[in-house]
């Protein structure tokens, strides 16, 4: 038997030895190769036709909405955003200081919302808008792909109508005059 072991013990460090030396070529091009799908920034950008080719139901505020949020600022600045992403104007989310300019931004836009429209169900629209517009922006510092970046753009128009579409839906329901049962 102990010979076998040695035999054993022996064939096993061969192995290893042998499997050691092989030597693995590491390439520095291809290090910081980029895979085919990703686009760099500065070439094939996102254009306002790639934009205005996604599609999404948009929906606007009535009339009475709108005399709720007439003082609401902060969903003015949040219109022209959204009409710049339609323009296919990606400037806001490749600033230095994006991260902080979009905290800053959506903190005071659920702040300054209007007391007629603190409902959950547009709270939580809020939320989602919000969501989609931190992975835009982060899709935006990092190496993405422009299939990546027209589905959020994409995201965010759809959770902007949506959020539209709960405010009109909130008013509506307060305007209806239901009179209860005794």
């Amino acid at each position: 038997m102990p010979f076998f072991y040695k035999y054993f013990v022996g064939l096993i460090l061969l192995l290893f030895c042998l499997s050691c030396k092989k030597e693995t070529n590491i390439n520095p091009e291809n290090l910081n190769a980029v895979p085919q799908d990703t686009i760099a920034k500065v070439s094939n950008k996102i254009t306002k036709k790639n934009v205005s080719a996604l599609n999404y139901k948009d929906y606007r505020l009535s009339k009475p909405s709108s005399a709720i949020i007439v003082n609401w600022t902060k969903f003015f600045e949040l219109e022209k955003e959204i009409e710049k992403l339609k323009k296919a104007d990606l400037s806001t989310f490749t600033q230095n200081d994006s991260h902080t300019v979009l905290s800053s931004f959506f903190a005071d836009f659920k702040n300054e919302i209007p007391r007629q429209l603190f409902a959950n169900q547009i709270k939580s629209r809020m939320l989602v808008l919000e969501t989609f517009f931190f992975e835009l922006q982060d899709l935006m510092n990092y190496s993405y792909t422009k299939t990546e970046v027209l589905k959020c753009i994409k995201k965010i128009l759809e959770a902007h109508a949506n959020l539209i579409y709960h405010i009109n839906k909130k008013v509506e329901k307060d305007a209806q005059d239901i009179i209860k049962p005794l």
